[in-house]
């Protein structure tokens, strides 16, 4: 067999449902949840890409809310597991599993879909946030667990009305990078100027001396969910601390932005695309293995609806044109546009 081996088990959603709530198998619960929550996803989007965006049905249904109660329950129980198992699977993940891919209908629908999460069990996700959350240094694996649980239950709650609020005082009480990340990335997702001016700005001074950290620095920005982020990249390809020499900067910027927010690469007018090949031939003078390697989402057009695959096909065209060209970008430029 090759990779991935996809196995399809006839498993109803009140069975799902009990063995996310109750499983005494870590794992199976896990499983369990991921299973439900994606199929309730593809079953809508695929409902709504044959509909249209207006006739969008609530997706979260009551089994499924009943067994994410049960969930946050048992978070004291082991709240590193609980924070695994309230992930919802991503944007990439869905695509993977559509034979069309429409990003700006899996974005609308997994939305909608952790807005009534939210809507359904605030209460619950603000308590085990406030159990949870204890600003510290301390590594300990029960310190670790505690921590990543508190972070997932505020990225849920970033996303109510006191998020805000939440996500910022969040910031100032950090005592780890841990938590000052977690803050950061809900800043660049969920705040507005001067509040996210201050917090990238505070971030940076903090960290600029620690390689790994600004890496992170630069992916949280590359990866925000926003309208303008193609052009915010464009903008930190010319800041002092980024270089194309630099391979893992460039992975933390320019792939982090192709390949981590297929939302905003994916943007409909394929300003996410003319940026990707910029750099593409930019990079190629420097380091044709990194540029070949960062160019592979722009092959993956044929998935795709709409306008998005003729420009993502013409930017490939324009790479492959383009005098100069090493061979290893050129491979890959060719054989993304073979029929």
């Amino acid at each position: 067999f090759s990779a991935p081996v996809r196995l399809e088990l006839d498993q109803d959603p009140a069975a799902l449902g009990l063995l996310l709530a109750h499983d005494s198998d870590g794992f199976a619960r896990w499983e369990a949840g991921q299973r439900f929550a994606t199929r309730q996803l593809l079953a809508a989007i695929r409902a709504t890409m044959s509909a249209g965006p207006g006739a969008l049905e609530p997706v979260a249904s009551p089994l499924f809310i009943t067994a994410f109660q049960g969930l946050l329950l048992r978070a004291d129980e082991d709240p590193a597991f609980t924070a695994e198992a309230m992930t919802i699977p991503g944007l990439a993940v869905l695509a993977d599993q559509l034979d069309a891919v429409n990003v700006d209908i899996i974005h609308t629908v997994r939305e909608r879909f952790l807005d009534e999460l939210l809507a359904a069990l605030e209460p619950m996700l603000l308590a085990v946030y406030e159990r949870h959350h204890a600003p510290s240094d301390q590594r300990d694996a029960v310190s670790v667990g505690r921590r990543a649980l508190a972070n997932r239950a505020l990225g849920f709650l970033a996303r109510g009305s006191d998020g805000p609020e939440l996500f910022r005082a969040h910031l100032r009480s950090a005592r780890n990078m841990t938590d000052e990340l977690q803050a950061l990335t809900l800043a660049v997702e969920h705040d507005v100027d001067p509040e996210l001016a201050a917090a990238l700005v505070g971030f940076h001074a903090r960290w600029r001396t620690d390689p790994l950290v600004l890496n992170k620095w630069f992916s949280v920005q590359a990866m925000a969910s926003r309208f303008e982020t193609p052009e915010r990249v464009r903008t930190l390809l010319e800041h002092p601390d980024f270089s194309l020499r630099n391979p893992n900067r460039v992975r933390a910027l320019i792939a982090a932005f192709a390949t981590g927010n297929p939302l905003r690469f994916h943007r409909a007018d394929g300003a996410g695309y003319r940026l990707l090949a910029d750099a593409v031939l930019q990079l190629d003078r420097i380091n044709p293995q990194v540029a070949a390697r960062i160019l592979l989402p722009l092959t993956r057009w044929r998935r795709h609806t709409g306008d998005r695959p003729q420009l993502m096909r013409r930017q490939l065209e324009r790479i492959e044109k383009a005098p100069m060209l090493s061979k290893d970008v050129a491979e890959v430029a060719s054989k993304g546009l073979a029929e």
